[in-house]
């Protein structure tokens, strides 16, 4: 398991390797007053596809992770899936837009 903390001048990203094909990016933007939470982003390596399980808060943050994809784990296409549609899960689906993008039935403000 490798971890390894990004700072930027705008955030801290902490990306922790999960066996072989997984990567977990966490962020704690807002593990402060009043959302209390981190949020998460993770990516499943496949042979020709990222696989991206919810894209956080906008383009700003789903560049630093394809950058570092794409640095780490050469250029593949991406397939992005949402989870649900609360905002800090699917704002940086705009990041995206030539990908293919799977949302559940309850996903509808794309």
């Amino acid at each position: 398991m490798l971890f390894v903390g990004i700072t930027d001048w705008r955030f801290e990203l902490k990306i922790q390797e999960v066996e072989n094909r997984g990567i977990l990016f966490s962020f704690e933007d807002l593990n402060v007053e009043p959302y209390n939470c981190m949020t998460n982003v993770y990516v499943v390596i496949g042979a020709n596809d990222y696989y991206i399980c919810d894209t956080y808060l906008g383009p700003l943050y789903m560049k630093k992770i394809k950058a570092y994809l794409e640095e780490n784990y050469g250029s593949k296409n991406y397939i992005v899936f949402n989870s649900h549609s609360h905002w800090d899960h699917v704002w940086g689906n705009y990041e995206f837009q030539n990908s293919k993008i799977i949302l559940t039935k309850n996903v509808d403000i794309l």
